[in-house]
């Protein structure tokens, strides 16, 4: 009985530990594991396996748990890597986008800015061999805006005749209050030679190299800065406009904030009719050009001249002034070598010629110790001078005292100041001045005059022994006598120290 017992408490052991069974059977298997070892060993046996079963379980399902953390991280590290990877492309495909666009503005770039330069050198070129091969006439029209205003009007009158340039230039200005001049220009060899005439003065004359002159080129100066592509078509815009009835091409180039430069082409001719500086959408600054073409004759030119009088012309002027120059390069070095020397005596005397009122001085040189005496007649005063090494002590005495005492730079007195012709870069301009012949005061002279300006040159001696000069207070003549070589120790101071002389003539210190 107990047998058959055990046979189906085994059996129903399983469904006891899982508490499975029914309670009518929980209390059958219980009441026999009371009475039967056999079984209790089993049931211990069997709730080991069941444990070590469900702690292989529960580390399965711990291990299924990992698996599945670890695919979850690889999932997530999947789907950040390849949104990564995405927008890695994306940026490389802007940036390439961009890099590709950027060529394409900037090859757009040069394409208009070539072509930008080479219209604007198209239209400098036109307006150079307009201005090289053909007659014409130009009137240059000028208005500034900037602070005063101001307007000038300059009109170029062109013509060539058998390789020879001829121009005539008139200028009429609020400033100037009118001024012109004529130029008749002619080729010899690699020089430009030309008569240079103005109203109411004297005719002139003078030469260049042909490369320094320019015959009128206009160049766009608004735009002569702009050296790549790039820059000028960033910077220039081309619009169409009409101005006094012509189709025009206008440049605009920016310049600064606010401003900009404009220039103005006539389609038809293609050359320069006007250049503008606009500030604030105000003209500041505004050149007109109006061009006349093949209306120049040769009376508005040469005034009935021929060339080979024009030539004749300018080889008087030139040998006038050959000659002005040699007698004025002979005086200048010869009057500076005697104010220079070591005994002489000028008496200036000077006249206002407009009251008649005359002042007269005695300047005294003489070596002796080094010292020199000036005397003022008019003042009765003698100024007597200690010169040093870099300045002079200068005493001036009247009625045997000492009146003042001073100290003056350089170690021997200034005598050129009464000599303003001697020292005038006037004299540089020969072919400006006019050579004749006369006697003044007394000695056969050559005269060399210009405008407000005339000199005397005594013919023998070299020196320069008058002068006149006119400006807008007076006119004064000058009158020089030279007396070389007879001056005595008399006439210089005595003394050799400035002590020595406040000594002898009783001077006193002034107090401070």
């Amino acid at each position: 009985m107990i047998k058959n017992e055990c046979e189906i408490v085994k059996d129903l052991m399983p469904n006891y530990i899982e508490d499975l069974a029914n309670q009518g059977t929980k209390n059958f298997i219980e009441e026999h594991l009371k009475k039967c070892e056999p079984c209790n060993e089993m049931l211990e046996n069997l709730k080991k396996e069941q444990k070590g079963e469900k702690k292989g379980k529960q580390n399965g399902e711990i291990e299924i748990n990992h698996l599945k953390k670890y695919h979850k991280q690889v999932e997530k590290l999947k789907t950040v890597l390849f949104t990564t990877a995405i927008v890695i492309i994306l940026i490389c495909l802007t940036i390439l986008g961009k890099v590709i666009n950027e060529n394409i503005h900037i090859k757009k770039l040069e394409k208009e800015g070539k072509k930008v330069i080479a219209m604007i050198e198209e239209v400098e070129l036109d307006t150079k061999i307009f201005i090289e091969l053909r007659d014409y006439e130009l009137i240059l029209e000028k208005k500034t805006n900037i602070g005063t205003p101001e307007e000038n009007k300059k009109t170029y009158v062109y013509k060539k005749s058998n390789g020879n340039f001829f121009e005539k230039y008139v200028e009429e200005s609020k400033r100037q209050m009118g001024y012109s001049y004529k130029a008749y220009l002619f080729k010899d060899s690699q020089t430009l030679k030309g008569i240079f005439e103005v109203p109411n003065e004297q005719t002139s004359l003078w030469e260049t190299n042909i490369s320094n002159v320019e015959k009128g080129i206009i160049t766009c100066d608004g735009f002569s800065e702009l050296k790549t592509p790039i820059v000028c078509a960033e910077q220039v815009r081309i619009r169409e406009e009409e101005w006094e009835g012509q189709k025009c091409k206008v440049f605009s180039r920016h310049i600064r904030e606010n401003c900009h430069y404009e220039l103005w082409v006539e389609e038809e001719r293609n050359i320069i009719i006007r250049d503008l500086v606009i500030e604030y959408g105000k003209i500041k600054e505004e050149k007109n050009y109006t061009w006349k073409e093949g209306t120049v004759s040769d009376k508005e030119i040469f005034d009935g001249a021929s060339v080979e009088e024009i030539k004749n012309k300018y080889y008087d002027l030139n040998k006038k002034a050959n000659k002005v120059a040699q007698i004025v390069n002979e005086a200048y070095p010869k009057t500076k070598e005697i104010l220079e020397s070591e005994n002489y005596t000028l008496i200036a005397k000077t006249k206002k010629l407009e009251n008649g009122q005359e002042t007269e001085s005695k300047k005294v040189y003489k070596v002796r110790n080094n010292k020199y005496a000036i005397a003022d007649i008019n003042e009765g005063t003698v100024t007597y001078g200690i010169p040093k090494k870099e300045y002079a002590y200068e005493l001036e005495i009247k009625d045997g005292k000492i009146l003042q005492i001073n100290s003056k730079y350089g170690n021997k007195p200034n005598f050129n100041l009464c000599l303003s012709g001697v020292t005038s870069d006037l004299l540089l301009s020969y072919s400006m001045w006019n050579l004749s012949e006369e006697k003044f005061n007394g000695q056969e002279c050559y005269v060399v005059s210009s405008g407000f300006i005339t000199i005397w040159i005594n013919k023998e001696s070299k020196l320069i022994v008058g002068e006149k000069w006119q400006d807008n207070i007076d006119e004064k003549l000058y009158t020089y006598t030279w007396e070389i070589g007879n001056v005595t120790d008399k006439d210089v101071l005595k003394q050799d120290t400035i002590e020595e002389a406040k000594k002898a003539y009783g001077y006193v210190e002034k107090q401070k």
